[in-house]
């Protein structure tokens, strides 16, 4: 996962563990960034992977 920011990855990584499904606002809230930040970085991580 080049080039992505440390919050990227903390992202990741909650994410790998969640029992269930999360919302851009539990994400947001957890990372205490705005949910808009949490879909750009999620389109950055997607595209991190589909580009390796």
């Amino acid at each position: 996962m080049a080039n992505i920011l440390s919050r990227q990855k903390r992202l990741v990584k909650y994410l790998a563990v969640a029992k269930q499904p999360l919302t851009a606002k539990e994400l947001a809230g957890t990372l205490e960034v705005s949910t808009k930040t949490v879909r750009n970085d999620i389109q950055q991580i997607n595209l991190s992977l589909d580009s390796n």
